[in-house]
């Protein structure tokens, strides 16, 4: 835990004493200062009792708040905001959570655990202290949210390319309709790429999961644009007209995000209708092949029927039957099956039934 402390004219100073960083908040005049809090112990939350904080927001920085949100104070706002990240490998949102006390010389950060927006901020004021700790705790504010906001272009991003693998997945479907090898998951054919092995479930589950996944994304980065926009139309003077643009152009930032979510969104829609589509393609297909197999059956069925009869009946053991004893009896059966049955295949041959 430490703070960053700007005096003019002796510039920035670093101090990690909670007890001086505590009394510097306190004098209130002529200094800024950014206090960043990780883990928040007991010896902390008392210190920050001490300061004058409303046991509200005390008690939320011990709970998860899913929602960012804005409460004006006495003498300073409490801000709650998200990073915002997601595991590939687990699959899961991760939206990390950050408290913010913003009084008119002080800005107090609370988190739990590593933060890398956090971190890149406090690099952003080691290297440029005079131009954001120099310049009031509404640009130390700024340089916070810039930092949460510009992760999420890059996760868009890497949105866009997970959307593009999975198209390219689902190319073996639509290259191979007609393989049986394929469609059951064994790429043994010579000209089957590797995306081949991804079965109808898995695959309808990945896209599942996705826009699940990337309509949690979408909505969180819209939480965010209002608790900007909260800022912006603010009436207490918290953001002065010479800062107000630089937040604005958060909220430039924040709408690209969500429009690239957006379009990603879309477009595994379109993937999700067009690999459904392919698959009553071949649904279609393979009914059509049964229905044909069917016909060909019911042919060979309806020719052997009627041959099956005259056996039927020339093979019952009655001792009166005149033709048992005809001495070209057999042949003239023989005959009249083979014509019989030449006879109805000609006629479903002619129908177009075989």
């Amino acid at each position: 835990m430490e703070a960053f402390i700007w005096e003019e004219p002796n510039g920035l100073r670093v101090e990690q004493d909670q007890e001086t960083i505590a009394v510097t908040i306190r004098e209130g005049r002529g200094k800024t200062v950014w206090w960043d809090v990780t883990g928040p112990g007991r010896a902390e939350l008392a210190l920050l009792e001490s300061l004058g904080f409303h046991p509200l927001t005390l008690e939320d920085l011990e709970h998860y708040t899913p929602v960012p949100k804005v409460e004006q104070y006495e003498g300073y706002h409490f801000i709650v905001t998200h990073a915002l990240g997601y595991d590939f490998e687990t699959q899961r949102v991760q939206a990390p959570e950050i408290h913010l006390y913003v009084g008119t010389n002080y800005v107090i950060s609370v988190h739990e655990g590593p933060c890398p927006p956090l971190d890149e901020a406090r690099r952003r004021c080691r290297q440029h202290p005079a131009a954001i700790l120099g310049r009031g705790v509404a640009f130390v504010l700024h340089a916070i949210l810039d930092a949460i906001i510009d992760q999420y272009l890059p996760l868009a991003d890497a949105w866009a390319e997970r959307i593009d693998r999975l198209e390219t997945s689902i190319d073996p479907e639509l290259a191979f309709p007609h393989d049986p090898r394929h469609r059951r998951g064994r790429p043994d054919h010579p000209d089957c790429p590797p995306g081949a092995t991804t079965t109808t479930r898995r695959l309808l589950t990945r896209i599942s999961r996705s826009r699940r996944a990337l309509s949690q994304l979408r909505r969180r980065i819209v939480q965010q644009r209002m608790l900007v926009e909260t800022l912006l139309n603010e009436d207490a003077p918290l953001l002065n007209r010479w800062v107000r643009p630089y937040y604005r152009d958060l909220l430039d930032h924040l709408q690209r995000a969500e429009d690239m979510l957006e379009t990603t969104r879309e477009r595994l829609n379109s993937v999700m209708e067009l690999y459904v589509s392919v698959q009553n393609l071949l649904l279609a297909e393979l009914s059509t092949s049964m229905n044909r197999t069917m016909e060909r059956l019911t042919g060979v069925a309806t020719l052997i029927m009627p041959l099956t009869l005259i056996t039927g009946i020339y093979g019952m053991n009655f001792h009166h039957m005149p033709e048992l004893h005809w001495r070209w009896g057999y042949y003239a059966v023989l005959f009249i099956m083979l014509g019989l049955g030449l006879g109805i295949y000609g006629y479903m041959r002619r129908r177009g039934w075989v």
